[in-house]
């Protein structure tokens, strides 16, 4: 048992190598492209499951370990289907990880994090004109803007997104650690996925 349980750990760890990326890599879109074209040719369905949940439980215990973030959504890339039965949101965890490398001056790598997930999971499309916005039973969202009040252009309004996101995180990161000191496992992961 002790030996099944080490030889696991090496895999996951011998995983997240191959998957998280160093912090020198010079092209990042190509060695990303190469991490998930590994995941995808490399690791079958059942081993991505297997590791999927050992990295879940890692970052339970670890919640800031960027390189098995990394690992993990490269994986679920490379095995979409992974990731929506744990509940993960890939493009919102990555844009989660891109603030994170941005916030450590890995600006390079964060783009090239957005662009592929973007490339590979496309935001959905607007819906038609006249057709009903929210599910019947959803519950109701806030009232659209006037259409004069949107006169940003894209790029700017997708600027002031990220960064209200990302003192969103901030705050998210902050809590999650305050209950990590004191010792309150179970909340910070509830206020990491939130």
């Amino acid at each position: 048992m002790e030996q099944t349980i080490s030889g696991s750990v090496a895999v996951v760890d011998e995983l997240v190598r191959a998957l998280s990326s160093s912090d020198g890599d010079d092209q990042p879109e190509a060695a990303l492209a190469t991490r998930m074209k590994h995941a995808a040719s490399h690791v079958d369905d059942i081993t991505a499951q297997i590791v999927a949940k050992a990295l879940i439980g890692d970052l339970c215990n670890d919640p800031l370990d960027l390189r098995r973030i990394e690992a993990l959504l490269v994986l679920g890339m490379a095995h979409p289907e992974l990731l929506k039965r744990h509940g993960i949101d890939v493009r919102r965890e990555g844009e989660r990880l891109a603030l994170l490398w941005e916030r450590g001056g890995q600006a390079a790598r964060a783009s090239a994090f957005r662009q592929t997930i973007e490339a590979r999971f496309p935001a959905p499309a607007p819906l038609p004109a006249g057709a009903p916005s929210e599910p019947a039973g959803a519950l109701p969202s806030a009232p659209e803007a006037a259409p004069e009040a949107r006169t940003e252009p894209p790029a700017r309004q997708a600027a002031a997104q990220r960064a209200s996101r990302s003192v969103q995180i901030d705050a998210l990161l902050r809590d999650a650690g305050e209950a990590i000191a004191a010792g309150r496992t179970r909340e910070a992961v509830r206020t990491l996925q939130s």
